[in-house]
């Protein structure tokens, strides 16, 4: 029993070395950026705040290799205003007509490629 507990406690020392200290998983950071013009809603970033927010990008990739770099580059950008936060990405593909395009139940993945955002911490300085 006790070498059972002295493996998992390595295995996980060894998780928290290499996920934990940016090895697979670097800390990254991006500013929101105040807007005053208005923001359409319509899937095209036009306006001239998102050519001049700060830019998200060098993305890794989860599966099929954990912490390998992105296959295609995605670049993404967070503005705010008084009323909403925006957050805009530009996804780029070699060959966009195979991206597999399938409904799905709310909170399903499905058999599509997805972009999802986890909003942990908001600093507005």
């Amino acid at each position: 029993m006790k070498s059972f507990q002295l493996q998992t406690i390595g295995l996980l020392l060894i998780s928290e070395i290499i996920f934990g200290s940016g090895i697979i998983n670097p800390e990254k950071s991006l500013k929101a950026s105040r807007v005053v013009e208005e923001i359409k809603i319509d899937g095209i970033l036009s306006e001239g705040s998102w050519y001049e927010a700060e830019k998200a990008s060098n993305f890794i990739q989860n599966e099929p290799l954990v912490g390998m770099p992105a296959t295609f580059d995605t670049e993404t950008y967070i503005l705010y205003d008084n009323n909403a936060i925006y957050i805009g990405a530009r996804m780029y593909d070699s060959n966009p007509e195979k991206i597999l395009k399938e409904l799905s139940l709310r909170d399903q993945i499905g058999n599509a490629d997805n972009f999802r955002v986890f909003l942990i911490r908001i600093i507005v300085v």
